[in-house]
């Protein structure tokens, strides 16, 4: 088509826009990457019946594992440095618990999942003296040392559940863990916890959580120590170990459980490298992650459509993000290099990212941030959620990327759920390294999301948005590609709980914190 200016007015209008044409063209353009057909393609793959569920230490975990790597080769993804394959083998023990057993303590013999059950066990059969440490607390704030005075090395420790005379389960269950670490760091042979909640609900709970077989780290194991739960509604337990303590009388622990035993499984961690175009800054690397691990299968029983939990959302949904962000940030670099890292076990407890931040295959300190996908599911789809919004300097940059796909990115407005530290971006934090999760939208656990999260139902099926899980992998893209060439070092903002291991990672110099509030005093988006 032609046409004629006749006009002054036309010749405007005719000069605007050439020149917004050439302004435009100037411009860093963060296009459009996937197409939904190859999203549909690779999430209707990951959460297929072929790949059962992916449960770390099946062969459908195997299988997904072996697709990521084909996919990172025909992306041409490098090699981790050392490495002559795309796998990290993580090895990891798996805890068979048996149906009998028994504990005495004292004059008290408790018969297994009735009266005690094990959380952590190195072997089936122990026995020893114990020292009985209250509540097993230590706070250096109020002073408080309910160890002063008790020589543990070697015993058997045996404390009271919760703080003080607290009933609150989920209170207690929270502090536990720290409960015992401190007395494994004080060279404890054992740790005994001792529950006077007379709630038997609670207590079938408990059982129903540590029953099942459990699976842990495997160099991790060797430095546990036994670690088990005592029922003791009537508080009988509890009072003869205060009186048997307070008249330095002996305390005896012996447990025999039949047929226990320890099995091992090896599972992979999948990383290739897009090397950075920038002579400089290509020593740098941002971790682009995802978890291809999910649940499995279940019995029947328990499930309404069919066995297999297959994890479209949770997390096939992210896991077809970082696949695609591998595959257009390959064909055209950043100036960083991107370490690409699909893990294991997630669902396990982050074993995964655990066991790589400890094996990490280039320096944790040349790493300057981790962007995480992982989903727990959808309500809202105009918006992406961050777990860890606002932390850290780059945020506008996600708020950027989020834009450029017509959503809108939003802080986490569950705090209740901990859900930044309950997926793979936690390990990276844990050192130092800034580390958010980009989620799909969504504003609560509600009915939308709890009717496919961990469920069969959480299938890539008609009722799964193919369109929205586009939009949001192009969002993964742009973020990516935009931390990845930003001038400026990512870094936790002033305040915020992993600053201190930031400068211990980084060093005091390397940067200093952006001068914002910190976390706690950001006003939350709803």
């Amino acid at each position: 088509m032609c046409f004629y200016v006749r006009t002054t007015r036309q010749y405007w209008i005719l000069g605007i826009a050439v020149l917004a044409t050439l302004l435009l063209w100037r411009m860093p353009l963060y296009a459009q990457y996937a197409q939904e057909d190859e999203c549909t393609m690779h999430i209707q793959y990951l959460a297929s019946d072929k790949l059962m569920g992916r449960m770390t230490g099946q062969p459908g975990n195997d299988e997904a594992a072996r697709y990521i790597a084909e996919c990172f080769r025909e992306y041409n993804l490098e090699f981790a440095p050392g490495m002559t394959s795309y796998f990290q083998p993580v090895r990891l023990i798996k805890e068979i618990i048996p149906t009998t057993g028994t504990l005495v303590l004292m004059r008290d013999t408790l018969r297994l999942k009735r009266r005690f059950i094990p959380v952590v066990l190195t072997h089936g059969t122990f026995q020893g003296d114990a020292v009985f440490a209250r509540f097993g607390i230590v706070d250096s704030l109020s002073g408080r040392d309910d160890y002063a005075g008790v020589e543990v090395e070697g015993k058997i420790v045996i404390v009271r559940f919760g703080k003080d005379d607290s009933t609150s389960l989920q209170d207690g269950l929270k502090m536990s863990r720290q409960k015992y670490e401190l007395a494994r760091a004080r060279k404890a042979a054992a740790f005994i916890e001792i529950l006077s909640v007379d709630n038997t609900f609670a207590w079938n709970r408990i059982v129903s959580a540590f029953a099942e077989p459990s699976i842990q780290l495997a160099r991790e194991m060797e430095s546990e120590i036994h670690w088990l739960y005592v029922y003791d509604p009537r508080k009988q337990i509890s009072t003869a170990l205060a009186k048997a303590s307070d008249q330095k009388r002996s305390i005896r622990v012996s447990l025999n459980l039949e047929l226990w035993r320890q099995d091992t499984i090896v599972s992979n961690n999948v990383l290739g490298v897009i090397r950075g175009k920038d002579p400089v800054l290509r020593n740098e690397y941002v971790v682009l992650s995802a978890h291809y691990d999910h649940v499995g299968v279940k019995s029947k029983a328990y499930a309404i459509q069919d066995s297999i939990y297959n994890g479209a959302r949770d997390n096939a949904m992210g896991t077809t993000a970082l696949l695609l962000t591998a595959k257009y940030l390959a064909a055209q670099p950043p100036k960083r290099s991107i370490l690409v890292l699909a893990f294991t076990a997630e669902e396990l407890g982050l074993l995964g990212s655990r066991y790589y931040v400890q094996h990490p295959v280039v320096p944790n300190s040349s790493v300057v941030y981790n962007l995480n996908a992982d989903n727990v599911g959808y309500n809202d789809t105009t918006i992406i959620t961050v777990f860890g919004y606002g932390r850290t300097s780059v945020q506008n940059l996600i708020n950027e990327a989020a834009k450029t796909q017509g959503l809108v990115a939003r802080a986490d407005n569950m705090p209740d759920e901990h859900l930044f530290d309950r997926s793979d971006n936690a390990s990276f934090a844990s050192v130092g390294i800034p580390a958010v999760t980009i989620a799909a939208g969504i504003t609560a656990f509600d009915n939308e999301v709890l009717k496919y999260y961990h469920q069969p139902a959480d299938q890539a099926d008609e009722y799964f948005n193919f369109a929205y899980l586009t939009r949001y992998v192009n969002t993964v893209v742009t973020a990516c590609r935009m931390i990845a060439d930003a001038k400026n070092r990512p870094r936790w903002i002033e305040g915020d709980v992993y600053e201190e291991a930031f400068y211990r990672l980084y060093g005091k110099n390397s940067s200093t914190a952006t001068k914002k509030k910190s976390p706690s005093k950001l006003k939350r988006r709803k």
